[in-house]
């Protein structure tokens, strides 16, 4: 036994990739089948595969190729069947789930960040924008996770180096932009009060994290699999709130990355959330097309349960109001 690994995996790998395999404390570091193939006498190799959880991510490749995910897409890649039970633990996952030792949760240092006050009458632009955006609800502005109105004093007491954009623009962002802090402290996203403006947001990135940082909001169920991705921060705001998609009894939590990059999300999940084979809810921008999610579904299905979309027919997005919700299951098979 290796990790969560039975001894049948590690001559499995061998069998496969080559006997050029190391075994750290954390990971197991071979050959990738994607990109590596032909490099036999390398004395590195890209593809680490974390011997605390059943998850694998290439270093080379990973981001622009299917090589990362969940480990049944490595076996079935190297033997043509998704043999879990026979090469891992699943008692030896769960005792690891419940200790809370997983290798990329080690590998996170969130730096611990202060925040300014959420000074109402201050910045009272940035408030009714704040409220407007949330539909005027009796949320409590400063209980938002990772809100910012005070830019320039965030950055200060904070201790974070500006970038030229930011050097340049800093008042500009301290009287027009609100906030957003990423839940593992790598990124700032700033969002312009100003509908009409064509500098509409910013991403202030000030830390590191293996995959695409996320906005996140916790739901009422952490222990759930179901999740709620959205394209925008106050779209998931908006079914967080009011619940348009009559998820929230049931969901573990809600994440934007304010981009459509769901397969980024998704393994970013699996990795900082420690959730295998979530189910995975989207609201979607009107404009995008549901081929795009099939793409998504059809490379993410060895790390999926399930994936429904829901578009909001009455408006653009889920910020629109009113909102009727059109639900469209899409196949992972």
């Amino acid at each position: 036994m290796i990790g969560i690994y039975q001894d049948s995996f590690i001559e499995m790998l061998k069998a496969n990739l080559g006997e050029n395999i190391k075994i750290t404390n954390k990971n197991i570091i071979c050959r990738c089948p994607w990109c590596e193939m032909n490099d036999a006498d390398h004395d590195h190799f890209h593809l680490w595969i974390s011997l605390n959880a059943p998850i694998f991510n290439c270093f080379h490749c990973g981001e622009t190729s299917p090589a990362k995910g969940p480990i049944t897409k490595l076996i079935s890649k190297l033997t043509g069947q998704e043999t879990f039970e026979k090469y891992v633990d699943k008692s030896k996952i769960e005792e690891m789930k419940t200790a809370q030792i997983s290798v990329e949760r080690q590998a996170i240092h969130k730096q611990e960040l202060k925040y300014p006050d959420i000074n109402e009458s201050l910045f009272p632009q940035k408030t009714e924008y704040l409220k407007n955006r949330l539909k005027y609800s009796d949320i409590n502005l400063s209980t938002l996770p990772g809100i910012v109105f005070d830019v320039s004093m965030f950055l200060h007491i904070n201790k974070l180096t500006m970038d030229s954009v930011l050097s340049a623009n800093l008042q500009h962002f301290q009287n027009n932009f609100v906030g957003f802090v990423t839940e593992n402290h790598t990124t700032l996203i700033l969002r312009n009060i100003d509908p009409k403006s064509e500098f509409r947001y910013y991403k202030f990135k000030f830390g590191e994290s293996r995959f695409l940082d996320y906005y996140k909001l916790k739901g009422i169920h952490p222990e759930s699999t179901h999740i709620v991705l959205g394209e925008g921060i106050f779209d998931i705001y908006s079914d967080y709130i009011f619940d348009l998609t009559g998820l929230k009894n049931k969901v573990a939590f809600y994440a934007s990355a304010n981009s459509n990059k769901y397969m980024s999300v998704i393994n970013s999940v699996l990795y900082h959330e420690q959730i295998f084979r979530p189910n995975v809810h989207i609201l979607s921008d009107k404009g995008i097309d549901l081929e795009f999610y099939k793409r998504v579904a059809y490379f993410s299905r060895y790390c999926l349960e399930s994936m429904t979309v829901y578009y909001n027919k009455l408006g653009k997005d889920f910020n629109d109001t009113p909102c009727e919700v059109e639900v469209i299951p899409i196949d992972i098979t």
